[in-house]
C-alpha cells in the first residue's frame, strides 16, 4: 500500500504527491554520479538478518518520494533546486531540514499504513483478535505514535516557521571537507534528544 499525499505544512492540500527528489539532482546527486547513475545503498532482510546491498540506479529515481505535489514541491524548494547551494543562506539550509523532516515523516506513514492494512488483513481472518491487544495491533499503534511525534515536530519547529519565513529560527552545525571530492549524499531525520533547555535536537544529513 502506497501512501501518496501532499505533505504541504497545512496538510491540507488534496492533490496527490508525486516522486520528487530528497536530495538535489543538479545540486548534489550530480557530483557523485557517473553516467547518470548512482550507487544507493539497499537494506534487506535475509533469514531474519538485515542484509546491506549496493544497487546501482539512475539519477532521475535515486533518492525520489512521494512527499510533496507538483505545485507545493515546485514552489517550496525551488531555491534548493534551481540554485547552487549556499552555507550562508539560511532559507536553504531551512529548506534543506525541511525536506529531510518531511521524507522520514512520509516514511513512517506509509509503514504505519501498511502494518495497519496487515492487521485489518489478519483480524478479517481471524488470524488475531480484533477486540483485544496483539503483537500486530501493537505495532500498529507504536508507527502511528511515531508519525505523530514526527510530524508535532515538523509543525511546532519548521511549519509555523516555514509559513511566517522565518528561516533563522534553526541552527545549524556545518562541516565542510576541503580538498576532497564528493562521494555521498544523504538526506536523513534523526531525532536525538533535547538540550538542556528542552529545545528538540534533530540530526541532519
Amino acid at each position: 500500500r502506497r501512501f501518496n499525499k501532499c505533505l504541504d505544512p497545512t496538510l491540507h492540500c488534496a492533490n496527490s504527491a508525486i516522486n520528487a527528489h530528497s536530495i538535489q539532482k543538479a545540486t548534489a546527486l550530480s557530483f557523485i554520479s557517473k553516467n547518470n547513475h548512482i550507487m544507493e545503498i539497499v537494506p534487506r532482510l535475509k533469514n531474519g538478518e538485515m542484509i546491506i546491498d549496493f544497487h546501482q540506479i539512475g539519477i532521475n529515481k535515486a533518492s525520489t518520494f512521494p512527499g510533496f505535489c507538483p505545485k507545493h514541491d515546485s514552489r517550496l524548494f525551488n531555491s534548493i533546486d534551481n540554485k547552487p547551494i549556499s552555507l550562508d543562506d539560511p532559507e536553504q539550509l531551512f529548506l534543506l531540514a525541511y525536506r529531510a523532516a518531511t521524507r522520514e515523516l512520509h516514511v513512517l506513514m506509509e509503514a504505519f499504513c501498511r502494518i495497519q492494512a496487515l492487521y485489518e488483513y489478519q483480524v478479517s481472518k481471524e488470524l488475531v483478535p480484533g477486540d483485544s491487544p496483539s503483537q500486530s495491533s501493537l505495532e500498529a499503534v507504536n508507527y502511528s505514535l511515531n508519525s505523530w511525534n514526527v510530524w508535532r515536530h515538523r509543525y511546532k519547529f519548521y511549519d509555523l516557521n516555514l509559513i511566517d519565513e522565518r528561516y533563522n529560527s534553526i541552527k545549524h552545525s556545518i562541516f565542510t571537507i576541503f580538498d576532497c571530492r564528493p562521494v555521498i549524499a544523504a538526506s536523513s531525520y534523526i531525532y536525538i534528544g533535547t538540550d538542556s533547555e528542552r529545545y528538540p535536537i534533530s540530526l541532519i544529513l
